[in-house]
C-alpha cells in the first residue's frame, strides 16, 4: 500500500516472514521505497525497471535485485501473470556473518542478466520457482522452506561474485585479499556509528594504511569514506522511518557529532535533506 508519494509500508497480512506475488500484479508500480529488499523476474515477456536515477530494460528470466531505501518503479509491459516478485527483510539475510561480510558484493549486483550468466540465472530462476509453489502451498515448515530456499539463492549469487571478482583481478593472492576486504566491510557495518578511522579499520585486518586504502577501493569499488558514509545513510534512513525519533538523534545514532555535516552528507547522497526524506514517508 503506498501511503505517500514515494514510501511503500509493508506489512504481510498472512504472518510469513516473507511475501511472494505472482497473479493480480499490477502493471506499473510508480516511483516508491521501502524497508523491505526485493527480487523481480519475468518469466515471459520483459519490463522496464528503475532504480534511482538509472532505466533498465529487463528480459525473460532476467533477475533484477532492489535494496532496502533504493527509490524504484516497474513498467511491466502486460507481462504481469508470469511477474514474480519477492520481498523480504534484508535482515534475514545480513543477520549471518558469513553473509554480512559478503553484503558489499551483493549491494553492488542489481541486474543478473540471462544471455550473460546463463548458470546463475537458471539456478537463480529455479529457485524462486520453487519459493513460489512453496508460498502457494499448504506445506508443513512452508516458512522454514522458504528461508532455506532465499539463504540458498543468496549463496549462489554470493558464489558467483565471488567467482567473477576473483577471475577479474587474475592476482594469486586475491583470494585472501578479498576475504579480508570482507572482514573490513563487515567491522566498518558494525562499527559506523561510530567515530571509525581508515587507520583503525586497516590495522584491524592487518594492512599497512595506503595499502588498505588501495586494496579496499580496487575489491569494494567504493574509498573507505564512501563505504563508511554508505553504512552511515542506510541506518539512516531506516531511523527516518520513526516519526518519534528527531533528526538530530539519528544524526548522532548514525556517526555524525554535527548536524549541518549530516544534513550536507545525506542531500549529497540521496538527493533531498533528511527533513525531506522524512516528509516523503509520513502518513
Amino acid at each position: 500500500m503506498l501511503i505517500s508519494e514515494y514510501y511503500e509500508n509493508l506489512s504481510f497480512s498472512h504472518g510469513l516472514m516473507m511475501n511472494i506475488s505472482y497473479v493480480n500484479i499490477p502493471t506499473d508500480f510508480p516511483l516508491h521505497w521501502h524497508t523491505f529488499a526485493e527480487i523481480m523476474i519475468c518469466f515471459e515477456g520483459s519490463f522496464e525497471l528503475g532504480l534511482g536515477h538509472d532505466i533498465y530494460q529487463m528480459e525473460k528470466l532476467d533477475v533484477a535485485i532492489c535494496y532496502p531505501g533504493v527509490l524504484h518503479s516497474i513498467k511491466s509491459k502486460g507481462c504481469k501473470k508470469d511477474f514474480l516478485i519477492l520481498q523480504f527483510p534484508f535482515e534475514l539475510i545480513t543477520n549471518m556473518n558469513e553473509f554480512n561480510r559478503m553484503t558489499y558484493l551483493f549491494t553492488g549486483m542489481k541486474i543478473i542478466r540471462a544471455h550473460e550468466s546463463k548458470e546463475l540465472a537458471i539456478k537463480m530462476k529455479d529457485i524462486l520457482i520453487h519459493m513460489k509453489d512453496v508460498y502457494y502451498s499448504d506445506l508443513p515448515f512452508k516458512e522454514v522452506i522458504l528461508y532455506t530456499d532465499l539463504l540458498s539463492l543468496f549463496t549462489q549469487l554470493g558464489n558467483w561474485c565471488l567467482r567473477e571478482m576473483k577471475d577479474a583481478t587474475l592476482d594469486s593472492g586475491s583470494t585472501k585479499s578479498i576475504d579480508l576486504i570482507a572482514e573490513a566491510c563487515l567491522f566498518i557495518a558494525r562499527n559506523c556509528t561510530e567515530p571509525i578511522e581508515l587507520e583503525t579499520v586497516a590495522k584491524h585486518v592487518g594492512f599497512s594504511k595506503y595499502h588498505f586504502a588501495h586494496t579496499f577501493k580496487k575489491y569494494v569499488n567504493m574509498t573507505f569514506l564512501e563505504f563508511l558514509t554508505t553504512e552511515r545513510i542506510k541506518k539512516a534512513e531506516t531511523l527516518l522511518a520513526d516519526p518519534h525519533i528527531s533528526i538530530t538523534e539519528i544524526a548522532l545514532r548514525t556517526g555524525y557529532t554535527n548536524f549541518s555535516t549530516f544534513n550536507r552528507t545525506f542531500k549529497r547522497n540521496k538527493g533531498c535533506t533528511p527533513s525531506e526524506f522524512r516528509n516523503k514517508v509520513a502518513r
